[in-house]
């Protein structure tokens, strides 16, 4: 037996040198001393090094920095996009987006490098599939992840119509126009019309508006509005 002095081995960037076997399946490893007859073969084994990712989140087009996994803000109308870094990208990488809103299902939502236009509250995650000719590595869901909230963005009305011809019953039709961010939104609501006055003139006075609900407007952004003074 005699002491195992390795032969320099090649860089190879991206990976580190494991240890040196005798076989190619890397079954049998060289220890620190080896019984050396003649010429030996011996194959070095290559690990891909750790690779560590971190979600960018920009909001309006500008970095913010992300305390303790959640971002938090009003809606304003304007959009936060998600992307990532890794701390090594020169191999081969693929990305799936999700979202939950309970952290319990999740919910995939892309497959493209970055989100953009965010605008629901909701958890945030991503699975990075990072892979060189002979090792794969995945960085999965649970390791970068990001909570957004989204408060919602006080809507004030700008124009109640009601319209009331006398028919012996209290029911009444109408239509509300709300400010929005960009443009006026169309609602529709629930009217309080029990105990209706009426003026001099027949009009209907003192309508009490109970719940809007925002007309033609995505569901899901909805929830980023909330409507005062109904």
């Amino acid at each position: 037996n005699e002491e195992f002095n390795p032969p320099i081995a090649p860089q190879r960037e991206g990976f580190y040198l494991e240890g040196w076997y005798f076989d190619e399946e890397f079954n049998k490893k060289v220890g620190t001393t080896w019984q050396k007859t003649g010429e030996q073969d011996i194959y070095a084994r290559w690990q891909m090094e750790k690779i560590a990712a971190r979600l960018i989140l920009s909001d309006d087009g500008v970095v913010q920095e992300v305390k303790d996994g959640k971002y938090e803000r009003i809606y304003n109308g304007k959009a936060i996009s998600l992307t990532y870094a890794l701390s090594y990208d020169k191999f081969e990488t693929s990305v799936r987006w999700f979202k939950t809103l309970d952290n319990i299902s999740w919910q995939e939502i892309s497959s493209v490098n970055n989100i953009i236009n965010v605008e629901q509250s909701a958890t945030y995650s991503m699975e990075i599939t990072i892979t060189s000719q002979s090792e794969t590595q995945i960085i999965y869901v649970e390791d970068v992840t990001i909570e957004i909230i989204i408060h919602p963005y006080e809507l004030s009305l700008v124009n109640v119509s009601l319209d009331k011809n006398y028919d012996g019953n209290t029911d009444v039709l109408g239509s509300v126009e709300i400010q929005g961010l960009i443009g006026v939104l169309k609602a529709r609501g629930t009217y309080e019309s029990k105990d209706v006055s009426l003026d001099e003139n027949g009009n209907v006075q003192d309508i009490n508006i109970v719940s809007l609900d925002l007309l033609d407007y995505n569901n899901e952004l909805a929830g980023n509005y909330k409507i005062v003074g109904a």
